[in-house]
């Protein structure tokens, strides 16, 4: 196996473990306090958006039923728009009408926004630290619904 593919079989493990952790673990049963997530929320965003980074590149996952399943991309944000991406275990780009589907950090934002103001039943965000961009996102707006849970990871921004 190559060194690349090794690299992104460790991402993929990492970001199934860590999402399965989080949603069978029961480390958060009770509902979101969805007060104290729109305070962290709020101080996140502040801190990314008083970093400036409207140019980036970032490594997206996404663990879900939509059309990006299980995948890693590499995508290219450039005045805080997708630019182009790159699917990173093969390198091919991303057919250019899928671009639009893609999220940058902002649109991350407006996903938590969404979740917080739907009080969905699961929430689980995660900040980088410096930053303050959401690098993991876990969602399920409704416990009762068999697979309509979703979670993005953002791994690496440069």
């Amino acid at each position: 196996m190559s060194m690349r593919k090794e690299e992104f079989m460790k991402e993929i493990s990492v970001f199934i473990l860590i999402f399965l952790s989080l949603i069978f673990s029961g480390c958060k049963d009770s509902e979101p306090n969805f007060s104290k997530e729109k305070r962290y929320l709020d101080e996140n965003k502040a801190k990314w958006i008083g970093h400036k980074r409207t140019n980036y590149e970032m490594l997206f996952l996404c663990d879900c039923d939509f059309k990006y399943s299980d995948i890693s991309i590499i995508i290219n944000v450039e005045n805080s728009t997708v630019s182009d991406a790159f699917y990173r275990e093969s390198g091919d780009a991303v057919p250019i009408d899928r671009i639009a589907e893609l999220p940058t950090i902002e649109v991350l934002f407006e996903i938590i926004e969404k979740a917080i103001s739907d009080k969905v039943e699961k929430f689980d965000v995660t900040y980088d630290d410096d930053y303050g961009y959401p690098d993991l996102i876990i969602i399920d707006p409704d416990k009762a619904v068999d697979d309509d849970e979703y979670a993005y990871w953002v791994p690496n921004l440069k």
